[in-house]
């Protein structure tokens, strides 16, 4: 594994600079994962855009810091993380309980994805093993928001399963390096199918609003499937 990633999370809305695209917007609750730290800024990524934030909005994520250290070594916490993404899904309280329980689904997802970028080959056989597949296609079919929101979780959704794929059939050519697994690839797809996601990755291609490129990435991830 690689050096492990350290989160923060936002602590107070931060509306960056208008007019300034390399500040980005960030809500309070909102867990960014750290590239650089200078002065008062922090350049850091959210959800696939980089770009920088005020330091004093944010504060170190116990939660996520050392995922790869932590979730990795411990027996069943992929299954468990898995799980979390689905928690109660279409199952509607109180806002704020919604809210709460779509943070629960948001972490876990990004947890994964982070294990899913950065891992090796023995992480990605642990992932297959979680049905980490099935937790993508849900993620698309279950995209929350309107608009420009639900069309920036589905891309999410849909490149993480591309670079998911990707890795698996060519092997990954960035540290960590691995060799192609067509046996896990074989089995990811059956997890896809099982889910039905072929019929809801291909529902997206409908989807051609917006700067989020959707039908690109769907004719992307439909490539290895």
């Amino acid at each position: 594994m690689s050096n492990p990633s350290q989160y923060f999370e936002v602590i107070a809305d931060y509306a960056g600079i208008e007019g300034n695209t390399k500040y980005i917007p960030v809500m309070k609750g909102d867990v960014v994962r750290l590239i650089k730290k200078k002065h008062k800024y922090f350049k850091v990524e959210k959800d696939g855009r980089i770009g920088k934030i005020y330091g004093p909005y944010v504060l170190p994520d116990p939660i996520f810091n050392n995922i790869e250290n932590s979730v990795i070594k411990t027996p069943n916490a992929l299954h468990s993380l898995c799980t979390l993404t689905c928690y109660k899904i279409n199952i509607h309280f109180r806002q704020e309980n919604d809210q709460q329980a779509y943070q629960i689904r948001d972490r876990s997802r990004r947890c994964l994805h982070d294990i899913q970028k950065r891992g090796d080959a023995s992480a990605h056989t642990k992932l297959v093993n979680a049905n980490y597949a099935r937790v993508l296609v849900i993620a698309i079919s279950t995209a929350s928001g309107s608009g420009e929101e639900k069309d920036e979780e589905i891309w999410i959704g849909l490149s993480s399963i591309f670079q998911f794929f990707s890795n698996l059939n060519k092997g990954k050519q960035y540290n960590p390096i691995f060799p192609p697994q067509p046996l896990l690839a074989r089995r990811s797809v059956e997890q896809i199918e099982e889910e039905g996601g072929n019929e809801e990755i291909e529902a997206q291609l409908i989807n051609i609003r917006g700067k989020w490129d959707i039908k690109v990435w769907v004719n992307r991830a439909t490539g290895y499937l």
